[in-house]
């Protein structure tokens, strides 16, 4: 069960981290970019673009395969709006996190436990309002390699208030060229090697929501915007297609592109939680979703 490494490194940083536990990844950089969003009702539209970087390593700590393992991420967001004068939020979203993996004795059963601290707003803010904890606590049965179950609980600590959420997981290498992970209405992944060790394809479902913390924001001091949908399970995802070329053994460059929808935007004050009159509290109609980017990994398949 050694690759489930992977897919806790995919819990721990407050979900910044993508992680597949087809491929071993040790560093991620990536620029996204997201078509302008009409807001319904209004004139208004909210561009948004990312930069991300992660890099994640564990080390074995005996000859049962157990693990530690660490890591980092950062994230900078941007995002503009068309108003009469046009207003752009910069957003750091800064975390690291720690998880240990522990196999027992008849290998069928492993557990794990992660925890990670984010720092996510414009820094401008108090510090101590930026700070997300997050921990989880899973167990993972697998009969085998091919096919590996996860059921556990994930808490974070978000400006809104405390967040549980159940967790409930499969990793499943089908055959040789296809293989499948989920996370429940987190994370869905299908991948399929037209060429193995050098073209990977598939598709991509993943939560994209996030919380963060802004001070003078339209004339409110210290305020915080989070993002949800109005239909179950509540998340905005992304839907895409993407494509991974390996070159030099290790290096990966890779494109996705498709759809991020159902998303909307609620704005809150820190002082006494009421909605703040802003562009940030409405429906996001769906926008196009492109990342290119480069990584180093090592093949499980």
């Amino acid at each position: 069960m050694n690759r489930l490494f992977w897919l806790i490194v995919g819990l721990l940083s407050y979900q910044t981290i993508y992680a597949q536990s087809s491929y071993d990844e040790l560093l991620h950089l990536s620029y996204d970019y997201f078509t302008p969003s009409s807001i319904p009702g209004t004139s208004t539209k909210l561009s948004r673009q990312h930069i991300n970087f992660s890099g994640a390593y564990g080390w074995d700590l005996n000859y049962q395969g157990d693990l530690l393992s660490v890591g980092l991420a950062y994230q900078g967001l941007e995002l503009k709006t068309t108003l009469d004068e046009p207003q752009t939020l910069n957003i750091h979203n800064t975390s690291i996190g720690l998880g240990w993996l522990k196999n027992w004795k008849n290998l069928s059963w492993a557990s794990s436990v992660s925890i990670g601290l984010a720092a996510v707003s414009d820094y401008q803010s108090s510090i101590n309002s930026a700070f997300q904890n997050s921990f989880s606590a899973n167990l993972h049965y697998g009969k085998s390699e091919e096919l590996i179950w996860t059921f556990g609980v994930l808490y974070s600590d978000q400006p809104f208030g405390p967040w549980v959420f159940p967790v409930l997981g499969v990793d499943w290498n089908i055959n040789d060229r296809l293989y499948f992970s989920t996370i429940l209405f987190s994370h869905a992944y299908l991948e399929y090697a037209i060429k193995p060790k050098f073209w990977y394809a598939g598709v991509e479902v993943k939560e994209m929501g996030m919380s963060f913390v802004v001070s003078e924001f339209q004339n409110q001091p210290n305020s915080y915007i989070t993002s949800f949908s109005e239909a179950f399970p509540y998340y905005p995802y992304a839907m895409t297609v993407f494509n991974d070329f390996y070159f030099a053994e290790r290096f990966s460059l890779f494109v996705k592109m498709g759809t991020l929808i159902s998303r909307a935007n609620r704005h809150f004050s820190l002082q006494n939680e009421p909605l703040v009159n802003s562009v940030y509290n409405n429906p996001v109609k769906p926008s196009f979703y492109l990342q290119t980017g480069l990584a180093l990994r090592f093949r499980n398949f």
